[in-house]
């Protein structure tokens, strides 16, 4: 689950490289926050939106601080279908969003039963997850000392 928009207000920038790698965040639009003044940690797993014109894109990326980008290893839906990433050019904006994926009903827990990239869990959290739950190959969850994550 990524960082929910509650979490993450008004982070709204313009996109200075992407394509169809990682994303590098740019200018701010119009008085928003960065996505590291509006509480986003390097490391951390956030729900992002990209649109450029008619191009558009939702998924889960890990932001890196240093490079103002995230990475999409595998975007959950796009213009360009269900798991292919969209073509997004330094004319798209990118923003934090909650995407169906991070809101559950109020009387049961959903989850994916593959882990499709890195993702670490905040110090002073615990998780759970109903499994099976497989973790793909070249990526992990990691688990802070004094935290836990449940599969039951």
């Amino acid at each position: 689950m990524g960082k929910l928009a509650s979490r993450a207000n008004m982070t709204i920038a313009s996109v200075a490289g992407a394509g169809l790698g990682a994303v590098t965040v740019g200018a701010l639009v119009g008085g928003y926050q960065t996505f590291t003044t509006a509480g986003i940690l390097d490391g951390e797993t956030i729900s992002y939106v990209l649109q450029d014109g008619t191009n558009w894109e939702i998924g889960e990326g890990i932001w890196t601080a240093s490079s103002t980008s995230f990475t999409r290893p595998a975007p959950q839906y796009s213009s360009a279908g269900v798991g292919v990433g969209a073509i997004i050019t330094t004319t798209g904006t990118a923003f934090i969003d909650a995407l169906t994926s991070d809101l559950s009903p109020n009387f049961m827990n959903i989850n994916k039963q593959e882990v499709l990239f890195n993702y670490t869990l905040a110090t002073g959290w615990n998780s759970h997850s109903v499994g099976p739950i497989t973790v793909a190959s070249g990526f992990a969850v990691t688990i802070p000392s004094g935290s836990v994550w449940v599969v039951i």
